[in-house]
């Protein structure tokens, strides 16, 4: 990181004298219940392509418990260019706990998007999970030393070609009803939230769903579970999009942190669907009505021996490979571009039911290729477009 983790080379560069005070960052809920968004605002135009790096700071507050995980959900096409890595920071303010959102990637030669203006523009969303309580998060920028910090300083930080443009004098601007703090003489602690707490909910450590006989066997296991969860729903789906509620788990509240649950959905083969497939998701509920979801899941009532799908296509770095299979088999995944050439290939011993893949396509050409899937006697092929 450039501001963080050589700090001294910057002060014996050209590129420390140079500071345009430009950019200001703010908060606010973001798309879910447990996400937030991410947005800066200059006051002078710039490409998004000359940025280089990107550091944001959030903070939740310690009483929702040392196992808050916080992942990327969203990033805005303007800073492809730029990749996230999120840390949480070894700092005890007694306060809160932070999360350091580090974004580094290479100047681009072409032009890119022109960021006008006084105009908000959101870059990123981050979800959360395994909180024991809901709260209102954070962007943070500290400027005295907290214990620990170990020389990564909870902080905001924008930076072109030609080097910082972080508007210091007013790091922070405030979304809805949020107000930000700025320029505090004494702690140094500047900082903006979100309008509205959010919910930071247990954690799914997994969930899977089997076909056994003509049944569908659901499992899922949770952590940081707390008197705050209330129950989890099952919703099922026919076409892949519609989803009913087939039926209600009351949550254990026996003290454990961590939790299994099963449930059987019956009789199958009286469903009556289009595609083959039967879709499953868990929604998990709050007592004040907030909740989360886990990823779906699903089970072939066809009798296909497997199928195969890849989401996102068309693909910008990395794509999901689903492999929906009715009997455990080792699976050859091969990628093949427009020339016919095999550029990556992978050999799987997949289990009944879903078996995810993750193709990674960050270094590849732009183009058209094609997910080879053999399992078995059986072969399927999946188009896929690459973009940059």
């Amino acid at each position: 990181m450039k501001r963080i983790s050589i700090y001294l080379f910057f002060l014996f560069t050209s590129l420390s004298s140079y500071s345009q005070e430009w950019v200001r960052a703010s908060i606010n809920n973001g798309l879910t219940p447990n996400s937030t968004a991410l947005y800066i605002n200059t006051n002078t135009e710039f490409d998004a392509n000359k940025c280089d790096n990107i550091v944001f700071t959030v903070r939740v507050p310690i009483s929702a418990g040392p196992g808050v995980v916080v992942a990327e959900s969203y990033h805005d096409a303007s800073i492809s260019h730029i990749t996230f890595n999120i840390q949480k920071l070894n700092v005890d303010d007694g306060a809160y706990y932070y999360y350091l959102v580090n974004g580094t990637g290479t100047v681009q030669a072409t032009t890119g998007t022109i960021y006008g203006i006084n105009t908000p523009y959101k870059l990123l969303e981050l979800t959360y999970s395994g909180g024991i309580t809901n709260g209102i998060v954070q962007l943070a920028n500290i400027e005295n030393d907290i214990p620990g910090n170990s020389f990564l300083r909870p902080q905001f930080y924008i930076q072109i070609n030609v080097g910082d443009i972080t508007n210091q004098a007013s790091m922070f601007y405030g979304t809805g009803t949020a107000v930000p703090v700025n320029n505090q003489p004494v702690t140094g602690d500047d900082f903006v939230g979100t309008s509205a707490s959010v919910l930071l909910p247990v954690k799914f450590l997994s969930f899977t769903a089997i076909k056994t006989g003509n049944n569908a066997d659901l499992n899922w296991n949770v952590q940081n579970e707390s008197a705050m969860t209330d129950h989890y729903e099952i919703e099922r789906s026919l076409n892949g999009s519609s989803y009913e509620k087939t039926g209600i788990v009351p949550a254990k509240n026996n003290g454990n942190s961590s939790n299994n649950y099963t449930a059987i959905d019956i009789n199958l083969s009286a469903l009556r669907t289009t595609i083959g497939k039967v879709f499953y998701k868990i929604k998990q509920v709050d007592k004040d009505g907030r909740f989360v979801y886990t990823e779906v899941k699903s089970v072939r009532v066809d009798g296909r021996a497997f199928d195969v799908s890849v989401y996102p296509n068309p693909v910008v770095s990395t794509s999901r490979v689903d492999i929906d299979l009715a009997e455990a088999s080792k699976v050859n995944i091969i990628l093949i571009d427009a020339a016919g050439k095999e550029v990556q290939t992978a050999v799987i011993n997949a289990v009944k039911g879903l078996n995810v893949y993750t193709l990674n396509m960050n270094k590849l050409a732009s183009g058209t290729y094609v997910v080879k899937v053999v399992a078995g006697n059986e072969t399927r092929n999946i188009p896929v477009v690459k973009k940059k």
